[in-house]
């Protein structure tokens, strides 16, 4: 009985723990030329994130456009939005660092538009500019 109920608690707990946000396993080739993105960019973030109208909003500098789908003088490239919780399939930037990133372009306020990023997209980290090494590959 004790084992049973030892069992149950173990199961419990990892369900409990569970996020709600999967990825299917990918390379970050796949990721990059998944059909889906809109972008794939390289950022630098300026700040730590602040939650606005639901989302993570996180000023950026915008340092080089490896892909983008639409050129669209309406796209608001000074800062990059992801969902508020992981279990949404939200990230954390960190301040300072540099990123190779790609996702979405999604209708902002009025006609602006917003790059959005999640965490099954493509999410490469680098500490400096100097360490930026990415090659965009050949889709």
């Amino acid at each position: 009985m004790k084992c049973c109920l030892a069992v149950f608690i173990l199961i419990s707990s990892c369900v409990a723990l569970g996020d709600a946000c999967s990825c299917f396993p990918a390379t970050d080739t796949e990721k990059y030329c998944a059909t889906y993105n809109d972008f794939a960019i390289l950022i630098q973030v300026k700040n730590g994130g602040q939650i606005v109208q639901n989302k993570r909003r996180y000023k950026i500098d915008l340092l080089n456009i490896y892909n983008i789908t639409i050129t669209n003088t309406n796209l608001q490239t000074n800062f990059i939005f992801t969902a508020v919780e992981g279990s949404l399939c939200g990230i954390t930037l960190q301040n300072g660092k540099f990123y190779v990133l790609t996702g979405t372009i999604a209708d902002g306020n009025g006609n602006q538009k917003i790059l959005q990023t999640l965490s099954c997209d493509l999410r490469i980290q680098y500490d400096s500019e100097a360490d930026v090494d990415f090659v965009a590959p050949t889709c």
